[in-house]
């Protein structure tokens, strides 16, 4: 009997040491955890202070870059909002965006860090092709994009798109227009045409029942295209003018939008 409960009580103890040995072996891979973790955590706070503020990684250069023609780099500095000396990871480059889009003349922009203290930022502007009278005069670039109100400065050599009456408002805050558009194109045909190389383009009107008209400038004649205005249209008008020379009088206005018939206005 005594051999039995010997035995029992040794039995006991071996479980007791076993259920120890495993107890500290928990708590040691516990503490391993619990030390790999706060090792990490060290390593972030410590990368997180280096990083955002160490005075090695403040603003010392704003470089810009683009075809600048209508911005000088002062204007779009100031537009950033970016100083010297404010901390590069402490800026959003998607504020610094957002802050040069509200620049009427940047059409498109990107804004990225450089390490170690550098911002670099790409502008491409607007290319104004036309100026578009309604209620007021706006710019317009060759895609019917309508950009922001012209200026008298602004305003310069460029054609007068008139007459327009769809004028809408895209998904992305564009004014757009199909006959806008349409005008853009009657621009674009009669600039590529020898025509261009003897009368300069002052106006393209849109009329009554959508006719359209070029008006020209030195000398001043109106040019009445119809609806739909083509190629064949400006050949016919050049042969017509080519004729006219020899006459001596001086035009005021052609009509070419019938199809057989061609009218000469003059001054009287």
């Amino acid at each position: 009997m005594n051999q039995l409960l010997q035995h029992q009580m040794v039995q006991r103890q071996r479980q007791r040491k076993a259920r120890l040995r495993k107890s500290i072996l928990q708590v040691e891979r516990i503490a391993r955890v619990v030390f790999v973790w706060a090792c990490g955590i060290g390593l972030l706070y410590g990368a997180y202070m280096a990083i955002f503020t160490h005075d090695f990684f403040r603003v010392s250069t704003v470089v810009i870059r683009g075809d600048l023609q209508r911005l000088d780099e002062a204007t779009i500095r100031d537009r950033a909002g970016v100083a010297v000396g404010d901390h590069l990871f402490r800026l959003s480059m998607r504020d610094i965006q957002a802050r040069l889009q509200e620049e009427p003349w940047i059409r498109e922009v990107a804004v990225r860090r450089k390490l170690p203290n550098t911002i670099w930022i790409f502008v491409i502007e607007y290319d104004a092709a036309a100026i578009v009278y309604g209620d007021a005069f706006f710019l317009t670039d060759a895609e019917g994009h309508i950009f922001k109100q012209a200026s008298l400065e602004e305003l310069g050599d460029l054609p007068i798109l008139s007459g327009i009456d769809d004028m809408t408002i895209d998904q992305q805050g564009v004014r757009r227009s199909t006959e806008l558009l349409q005008l853009l194109d009657v621009y674009h045909l009669f600039d590529r045409h020898p025509l261009s190389e003897h009368f300069g383009c002052s106006e393209i009107v849109r009329e009554r029942y959508g006719h359209i008209s070029i008006v020209t400038d030195q000398p001043a004649v109106r040019f009445r295209l119809g609806e739909h205005p083509s190629r064949a249209q400006l050949d016919r008008l050049y042969t017509v003018l080519s004729a006219l020379t020899s006459t001596g009088r001086t035009v005021s206005a052609i009509d070419l939008f019938m199809e057989r018939k061609v009218v000469v206005r003059y001054d009287t």
